[in-house]
């Protein structure tokens, strides 16, 4: 974004299971959301340039590989690009995006498209059962209510 480089690509970087820092993927203009399914085999990375998310299958030993275009947004929707990204417990993905708020499918089908009044341009699950949508926007917060609680991370 501007900023000098240390590296002459955007990757994704991912953590083995000794610890070890390595590459997942080295072709994306710009990786930005980044999400797992609930059972952590798939891992979601979207690229704001592209319109699109990718699928990455993911090893129990933390190795990577590319399954595929998970979702193509369409940018006819209106203002924004992929950015923040979420999972709910049912595997749908939930990204910001031209518009307002997308809702996928675990199969990368749009299921709903929340178009709010200012850009988007992240959000967490929240409240006390995780139903709560928090959207940061341009100038304010929004909130939605939704029915399938969202995966919130937790740390140990």
């Amino acid at each position: 974004m501007g900023s000098p480089r240390e590296l002459d690509f955007n990757g994704v970087f991912g953590v083995d299971s000794q610890g070890k820092i390595r590459l997942i993927y080295d072709r994306m203009d710009r990786p930005n959301g980044i999400a797992f399914s609930p059972d952590e085999s798939i891992l979601y990375v979207n690229d704001t340039d592209h319109q699109h998310i990718l699928a990455f299958s993911m090893g129990k030993d933390g190795s990577a590989s590319l399954t595929g275009e998970f979702a193509r947004l369409d940018p006819s929707y209106g203002n924004g690009a992929p950015d923040g990204m979420k999972v709910d417990v049912e595997g749908n993905v939930y990204v910001t995006g031209p518009g307002g708020l997308w809702v996928l499918s675990p199969g990368g089908v749009p299921l709903v498209i929340l178009h709010t009044p200012e850009f988007v341009g992240n959000f967490c699950f929240g409240g006390k059962d995780s139903r709560t949508i928090f959207l940061t926007a341009s100038a304010s917060i929004y909130t939605v209510q939704t029915e399938i609680p969202g995966i919130v991370p937790h740390r140990n």
